[in-house]
């Protein structure tokens, strides 16, 4: 029985292997999109020289407005504020603030992917699998990726969605992914039952 295992699961194993070089030669090629324009004014978790419990709330308005952003929401009770880009391929942004910026949050950014994302990042540190959305944890929790999966896919993509960018100030229990009872540590772009411990493909 362990030989017929092993007969199947080393080649396709071996394929996905291959597959995931082949994606990142491709990817390296692939022009960065504007979606993670910004991520190169500061150091993580800076973003178009925001960074989360250090710059002040008007100061990040004001640089938002400079870069082509315009305020569509600024719920007061709430404290936080949506703008939306001029250009359409960037990502609208959210503000969570007090006198301080505290959580800068990137979404809806158009065409953007796992793999334009760990380019500029780096590989995670961790991972939530959650289907259809994965939260993978960067630089000691200071950054949360959301992606989408489709269903009990057979890895982790770097052609995945993502679907939202968090960043924040480093603090203890304050992301999902440090965390959660599920997070596990980031093992790569690898068949899913590496992860099985989850058990949450049948």
């Amino acid at each position: 029985m362990i030989r017929t295992y092993l007969k199947t699961s080393l080649p396709i194993t071996a394929l996905f292997s291959v597959t995931v070089l082949l994606a990142t030669i491709v990817g390296s090629h692939r022009t960065q999109p504007a979606a993670m324009n910004g991520f190169d004014d500061c150091r993580l978790p800076c973003w178009h020289s925001i960074t989360p419990e250090q710059t002040i709330t008007e100061t990040a308005s004001s640089l938002l407005a400079e870069s082509g952003y315009e305020l569509q929401v600024n719920n007061v009770h709430w404290r936080y504020m949506v703008y939306t880009p001029f250009v359409t391929t960037a990502c609208n942004v959210a503000l969570t603030y007090e006198t301080r910026v505290l959580m800068t949050e990137l979404n809806e950014c158009t065409g953007l992917t796992l793999g334009d994302v760990t380019a500029i990042l780096g590989a995670p540190q961790s991972v939530v699998p959650s289907i259809p959305y994965d939260s993978f944890g960067f630089r000691d929790g200071m950054i949360e990726v959301v992606a989408r999966r489709e269903g009990c896919a057979v890895g982790f993509s770097l052609y995945a969605e993502v679907t939202s960018i968090r960043l924040r100030a480093r603090r203890t229990g304050d992301m999902i992914t440090d965390t959660s009872a599920y997070s596990v540590p980031w093992r790569g772009f690898v068949l899913m039952w590496r992860y099985d411990p989850l058990r949450l493909c049948p």
